[in-house]
């Protein structure tokens, strides 16, 4: 895991890594930027149409509470 100081520390008990520890590390590091590529990829997809309708319903809010 990453520790709060930054650097790698592995869960191992004398702060050496294992063999097993540095790999889980390695594959855990590759989904975790996997997962945040998808979600960066689908934001991108999204974003827009949800910005636009965000501005839309604001602006129709604004109108209805302007004629009334």
């Amino acid at each position: 895991y990453l520790s709060p100081l930054g650097g790698w520390r592995c869960p191992n008990a004398r702060g050496r890594c294992s063999v097993s520890a540095a790999m889980f590390c390695l594959s855990w590091l590759r989904v975790w930027t996997f997962i945040h590529l998808m979600l960066y990829l689908e934001m991108y997809r999204v974003l827009p149409s949800l910005l636009r309708g965000f501005i839309f319903s604001h602006h129709i809010s604004d109108t209805v509470l302007y004629i009334r």
